[in-house]
């Protein structure tokens, strides 16, 4: 810690690599490995004890502990602090080695510089540091493990994959099956055939997402039965009424889209469905048109990088800026919106 400018990462004894801590007893023989500027490893080799490892290279002797990304949300802990304020080794179970920013990987003492959100570390920590934190997307809008770039290795079955996914477009598009049916179906099929592992497809499975979907949906019956929708949708079309069912349309678009920028598309779906089907009530318009109009403007987030996650997840890697979100995503929405009311007024109006 009294380096300033580098800091112990983990320590390996024999075949064992153990993730540096506090209480970490160092014995002989340990190898040490280090990160920060090259110009504290001659002050590390003159503290008495420690030598320069001369062992030769190989993929036992250099082989680390697990390595992440992580995305910063604006909500997390550590925006606007430090890690040696956070005492992010001890609070996280992970060492920070790299930080970068926009387009810009961050060099100097990691642990003095003040964190943003959207800010992309990389964090070496102990298996299953991705599932603990995914859990929290208050601090992380995403973890994920850091692999090398290496082909998976062909099992041999991509023409019986491709075939079975022709099969299951094919029959959805004669319409002999829903796409639910001949989607499940298929994914039978690739398990049955091999082509999909039972493991990969429990992976495939993301729980948090479904309980978010089931969650609104239960969300967007409260506001249709509490009476929420019609208050929400007599105000919406009251003003918009003057330009009949496409302007009461574009009313509930530009809402949906406004709300999707700051409170995510899942629940802007949630809030603005009920109100969309309550104005189509009021103005004897089709419920389909409303629907797709809040299905499309709910989707279409490209204003803020903190309306939709993907958007904060390129942010840093991609060396994006707020204002760039802003400047080309205002272009995008307008011509998605432009398309959609076009389409709506085509087919519903």
């Amino acid at each position: 810690r009294a380096l300033g400018d580098a800091y112990l990462v983990h320590l390996r004894h024999g075949d064992d690599v153990r993730p540096a801590t506090p209480e970490t007893v160092i014995r002989k023989g340990d190898r040490l490995t280090f990160t920060g500027r090259s110009v504290a490893l001659d002050r590390l080799l003159a503290q008495p004890g420690l030598e320069r490892a001369v062992a030769p290279v190989t993929a036992e002797t250099t082989a680390t502990l697990p390595l992440y990304e992580a995305v910063i949300a604006p909500s997390s802990a550590l925006v606007g602090r430090t890690l040696k304020e956070i005492d992010f080794r001890e609070r996280y179970q992970g060492v920070v080695l790299a930080v970068r920013r926009q387009d810009t990987a961050l060099d100097g003492a990691l642990g003095r510089t003040p964190l943003l959100a959207g800010d992309l570390l990389l964090v070496e920590a102990t298996p299953g540091f991705d599932r603990r934190w995914n859990q929290r997307r208050d601090e992380f809008y995403l973890v994920a493990p850091r692999r090398d770039a290496r082909p998976r290795a062909s099992s041999g079955k991509a023409g019986l994959a491709l075939g079975i996914l022709v099969g299951v477009v094919a029959v959805a598009a004669l319409d002999l099956a829903s796409i639910v049916t001949t989607s499940f179906v298929g994914a039978l099929a690739m398990m049955a055939t091999g082509c999909l592992s039972s493991r990969d497809a429990s992976r495939s499975v993301d729980l948090p997402v479904l309980v978010v979907i089931a969650a609104a949906l239960g969300l967007g019956r409260a506001i249709e039965g509490t009476g929420l929708a019609e208050f929400g949708a007599s105000a919406i079309t009251g003003p918009a009424s003057a330009f009949g069912p496409l302007g009461v349309i574009a009313a509930v678009y530009i809402t949906t889209s406004l709300l999707t920028e700051i409170i995510t598309n899942n629940a802007a779906a949630a809030l603005m469905v009920g109100v969309g089907l309550a104005a189509s009530a009021q103005v004897g318009a089709p419920p389909e048109a409303f629907a797709v109009a809040v299905a499309v403007a709910a989707s279409a987030s490209f204003l803020t990088p903190i309306g939709y996650q993907t958007n904060m997840m390129v942010m840093a890697p991609g060396g994006y800026r707020f204002a760039d979100f802003f400047r080309t995503g205002l272009i995008v929405n307008l011509l998605v919106g432009i398309v959609a009311l076009t389409m709506i007024a085509l087919l519903w109006l």
